[in-house]
């Protein structure tokens, strides 16, 4: 019978993360799911209930009761995997292709010069921003970052948050060349087709936040040019199909800024999609952009500038981490 553990975890974010999430202690859980004696795993449960996931509290209670969401389907998906690369001995980012990363500016605003001086050094070649509402503060701060960095590709992400005529007065204040150093801009306003394609006229559009509103089996018409996979927030599955039939679009991995766990999970998914599709696989958001405190889980991910190093141990790692953990049976949360 299959038998399921968790282990509550806190987050201490060091600063503000976007618009959507404030600087206080976030919740998750990590899950252990065990098979057999020889086949367990583990996996990340780290819910955005600002992006609208149902809050930790919600997920747990409800999966203690045998209701299984989205999220904690996904993973215990992901849990599998691990637990089947433990069994066989293996790792699942040991023979991984470089894979590089951008730099997450969770606070854009309070972006030093010093900072992006530091960030070219170390190699990174794109900064991934995150923007609220207020459109005129994303103008003002991409044409400071553009002007006084020549070597510098952005991409920017609303969150949903503007309206397509915040979207217009936004592109259209960019002049062209600024405009052609936009790698895209991710989830700019909430998803309406053929809102979408409009917008796509004026700076290249990536898919996020807004793929659950998306019946990907019947979308024709594609206005974006990059999807952006998070491997614990989405269908996988679902997925790599859309990407078989379109094979223009473009794909960054990115975590779901959760544990380090979720990290790990994320970069055996983009080795995997980079074995499959290396054309196609750009910079990823592998890193969390020094957004939490550090823990034990997090400073045993080696970073060398802007790629995440293969993790030691077998499946995802944290072998020592993991097995040091005190886990509850699912049902006894409380």
């Amino acid at each position: 019978m299959t038998q399921f553990f968790y282990h509550k975890y806190t987050l201490n974010p060091v600063l503000n993360i976007g618009s959507v999430a404030k600087g206080f202690t976030r919740q998750g859980c990590l899950i252990k799911v065990q098979w057999s004696s020889k086949l367990y795993g583990y996996s990340d449960l780290f819910p955005w209930p600002e992006l609208g996931d149902f809050d930790i509290e919600t997920q747990m209670l409800a999966f203690k009761n045998g209701k299984i969401s989205a999220l904690v389907e996904n993973s215990i998906y992901y849990a599998k995997l691990d637990a089947i690369a433990r069994r066989d001995n293996l790792s699942l980012t040991k023979e991984a292709p470089k894979i590089k990363n951008h730099f997450l500016v969770a606070e854009p605003e309070s972006l030093l010069s010093e900072k992006v001086d530091e960030l070219k050094a170390l190699s990174f070649s794109s900064l991934k921003l995150k923007f609220g509402a207020d459109h005129k503060i994303a103008t003002e701060v991409v044409k400071r970052l553009l002007r006084q960095n020549p070597w510098l590709m952005l991409r920017l992400d609303f969150n949903s948050k503007l309206d397509f005529q915040s979207f217009h007065k936004f592109a259209t204040s960019l002049l062209p060349q600024e405009r052609a150093r936009i790698e895209y801009v991710e989830d700019p306003i909430p998803w309406d087709l053929a809102a979408w394609k409009e917008a796509s006229e004026f700076l290249p559009l990536a898919l996020d936040i807004e793929a659950s509103k998306i019946d990907f089996q019947n979308l024709e018409t594609i206005p974006f040019k990059v999807f952006v996979i998070k491997p614990l927030k989405l269908d996988i599955h679902t997925a790599e199909v859309f990407l078989e039939k379109n094979p223009q679009l473009q794909i960054v991995v990115t975590s779901n800024l959760g544990h380090a766990v979720d990290t790990a999970h994320s970069f055996a998914q983009a080795v995997a999609l980079k074995k499959k599709w290396p054309q196609r696989v750009l910079d990823c958001g592998l890193l969390g952009g020094e957004v939490y405190q550090p823990n034990v889980f997090s400073q045993n991910l080696q970073i060398q500038g802007p790629y995440l190093l293969p993790l030691r141990g077998i499946g995802i790692g944290f072998n020592a981490e993991l097995a040091n953990i005190n886990w509850t049976p699912i049902e006894k949360y409380k």
